[in-house]
């Protein structure tokens, strides 16, 4: 739940998912829903779509986002993280 000093930060599409970055008052959240057929969303295995947002296992403070037709990029303390189809990378 989101209260009077959350904010949405940052909102990337992918073909068939969604993330967005969450700033709250002490922390920074990333939130993902929608097809997740090859893992897109960040949440393992075993969801095949998450119909209302659920939050990335990540440190999210200033961590940009990017999504495409099947994966899901951020950035988090320095580090590349993906999810999803990496069939052409």
């Amino acid at each position: 739940p989101m209260d009077a000093s959350s904010f949405l930060d940052e909102f990337v599409l992918g073909a068939e998912h969604a993330c967005a970055r969450v700033q709250l008052a002490t922390e920074a959240r990333v939130h993902c829903w929608g097809n997740n057929a090859r893992g897109q969303l960040g949440l393992g295995g075993g969801l095949s779509t998450a119909d209302s947002p659920r939050i990335v296992p990540v440190d999210a403070r200033h961590v940009p986002i990017a999504a495409g037709q099947s994966h899901s990029l951020l950035l988090s303390l320095g580090n590349l993280v993906g999810f999803g189809e990496g069939a052409d990378g």
